[in-house]
């Protein structure tokens, strides 16, 4: 069989119909056998998320990801830790009570064990001037994005942050261990996979209705799957949401650490 495959397409039309149908079988099942083996399903279903989610990687895919470095905001009391080193998670944020006004504020990273001794490299900045950032959509107010949300999360998970989140200063994560009652691991899961940033941080945002008190503002700061970072400015107002400018020394630096589930 090994000197019929070598043989011309010419001298094949030669050959008898019988014969010519069962070289061509041949061939096709010696191709076959050259070929890797197709993948699983489940390998399958993990090449989908990633196409879908832009790089964002899930558990089920046998790895997770780690954030390489602290992420802090600098002034003038010090700098004060926004996003630390170690497992990412898009669901958490992080609160504070701001009672001065200010137009910029800077975010810096720091390599691991760089914290304490201050060595920050510029990561990105908040530019916060009235008439810049955009609304937050209240869930409400937009049955375009409920309906979205309904689709990926459920009737349930659409509501969730209010059952899960309280206002309160500090970090906030879901889904980690001892966290709120009643967390739903597929509304997690669902919310990271299905939700873009914008929406997720509307879902999220949907946990804080009541402005602060005195005139003061909140500001809650969000890190999105390819690291951008997101800052929701709360007053008397409403809510905006403010997109970080990568500082030019961070271009590029917005990555992260994908390892095995088991390390």
């Amino acid at each position: 069989m090994s000197h019929a495959r070598a043989l011309s397409p010419a001298a094949v039309r030669l050959l008898p119909p019988a014969a010519a149908a069962a070289l061509s079988e041949s061939g096709r099942l010696a191709r076959a056998r050259d070929l890797p083996p197709p993948p699983t399903t489940r390998a399958r279903a993990c090449e989908r998320q990633e196409k879908i989610e832009s790089g964002r990687l899930q558990r089920g895919c046998g790895r997770r990801r780690l954030l390489p470095f602290d992420l802090v905001l600098t002034q003038a009391q010090g700098a004060l830790p926004l996003f630390r080193a170690g497992p990412f998670d898009e669901l958490r944020l992080f609160q504070r009570r701001v009672t001065s006004t200010h137009d910029t504020e800077w975010v810096q990273r720091a390599a691991p064990g760089d914290l304490r001794r201050e060595r920050f490299e510029p990561f990105a900045v908040f530019r916060l001037r009235a008439g810049r950032g955009e609304p937050v959509p209240a869930l409400g107010a937009d049955p375009r994005l409920v309906g979205h949300l309904r689709q990926a999360l459920g009737t349930a998970g659409v509501l969730a942050p209010r059952r899960w989140l309280h206002d309160a200063p500090g970090e906030q994560r879901l889904g980690r261990p001892g966290a709120s009652p009643g967390e739903d691991a597929r509304t997690l899961d669902a919310a990271r996979g299905l939700l873009d940033d914008r929406q997720r941080i509307a879902w999220l945002e949907s946990a804080f209705s009541t402005p602060p008190a005195d005139g003061a503002a909140v500001h809650r700061y969000y890190l999105g799957g390819a690291l951008t970072a997101y800052v929701v400015r709360h007053d008397a107002a409403g809510k905006r949401l403010f997109v970080a400018e990568a500082a030019a020394a961070a271009r590029g630096l917005g990555l992260l650490v994908y390892v095995p589930a088991a390390a």
